[in-house]
């Protein structure tokens, strides 16, 4: 009997062990389980609101679920468009948010949850049509982009919007393919380089000695998609590959494709998996996780689901992308960084 006794408390540890380790897996993505638990941040707001909600998820979840940290007030009706990229500077402790067609930078202290909006004093759409947009942040050091429609010259600006004047690049408007101009995006090696991309072309900075950008020839799309065949939304990958999303307005055939940026000058795409549906330009948001291998996509895939909106998640941990689930979300949730 005794022995009898040992051997079920044996089964019910080992049980119990198994049972532990099945809800784990519920909750860290099966890509890498050593990766640290990170919030994701983000910015959840309707379209022409004034007030939003800061929350965070995080990424170990499977499914993406934000949690309200707090209100963010804006002091005009918020313009979605452009509003795609931010960044969380870990000196700061800032979440950093622009809006582009609207000139505006939204601010959170992640540890006390005060928020600000400034405007963007590079910001002119009277005169000068000036856009500043795509914040990145190597090296401990903040930049932005800056394309100026009027003298069709493109910069980088620092952290207080000042222009770098070594790195004005004269990029003409007549060179620069899709639409939507003003939604162009960032990502960084998070070493040394910065990339953009407007206009389906690739604008690489170095910043261990920032000059004259390198500017690829227009990204060649597949035959037949159109003249509004847009690339948006950078994320790095690794040495000389970035992830991007061939968009193509009003088709619901969004594509996320690798670009091979090893020459500059002549960056290619390759299609590696069809969403099923549209990115919307106007209303969108990805994140990669590099230690997960886990990437995001918030968008409204259709006008018919306004104001309301989806995240799609993808495993990109091999060579063919998986997916992992699509979750429904009111409004779009904007603006998605790690906080680290």
């Amino acid at each position: 009997m005794k022995n009898l006794a040992n051997t079920l408390v044996a089964i019910i540890v080992l049980f119990s062990l198994i049972s532990c380790d099945n809800n784990d897996d519920q909750q860290n993505p099966p890509s890498n389980s050593n990766c640290p638990p990170i919030a994701i941040l983000g910015y959840n707001i309707e379209q022409s609101a004034t007030t939003g909600d800061f929350g965070s998820s995080l990424n170990s979840l499977i499914t993406p679920s934000f949690t309200f940290i707090t209100a963010v007030t804006q002091p005009v009706a918020f313009q979605s468009a452009a509003t795609n990229n931010a960044i969380y500077n870990p000196l700061t402790k800032e979440y950093l948010l622009v809006s582009g067609e609207k000139g505006k930078l939204t601010t959170v202290n992640t540890l006390t949850s005060a928020s600000t909006v400034t405007d963007i004093p590079l910001f002119s759409t009277v005169g000068v049509y000036r856009i500043v947009n795509a914040p990145v942040i190597v090296g401990g050091n903040v930049y932005y982009g800056c394309y100026n429609f009027t003298t069709e010259v493109f910069s980088l600006t620092d952290a207080s919007f000042n222009i770098i004047p070594s790195s004005n690049t004269p990029i003409p408007l007549s060179s620069l393919n899709g639409y939507e101009l003003p939604t162009f995006t960032s990502t960084t090696d998070e070493i040394n380089h910065i990339y953009f991309v407007l206009g389906n072309r690739i604008i690489t900075y170095n910043t261990s000695s920032i000059s004259t950008a390198t500017v690829s020839a227009a990204i060649v799309t597949p035959a037949g998609s159109g003249s509004s065949e847009s690339i948006i939304s950078l994320e790095f990958k690794e040495t000389n590959k970035l992830y991007a999303i061939m968009e193509n307005w009003g088709v619901s055939n969004s594509k996320l494709v690798e670009l091979n940026i090893t020459n500059p000058l002549i960056v290619t795409q390759s299609e590696i998996y069809d969403f099923g549906f549209e990115v919307n330009v106007d209303f969108f948001s990805t994140l990669y996780d590099d230690c997960t291998k886990m990437y995001y996509v918030s968008t409204m895939s259709n006008l018919s689901t306004f104001p309301n909106g989806q995240i799609t998640k993808l495993n990109l941990s091999s060579a063919t992308p998986t997916f992992v689930n699509t979750i429904p979300t009111t409004f779009v949730e904007l603006g998605l960084t790690l906080k680290k």
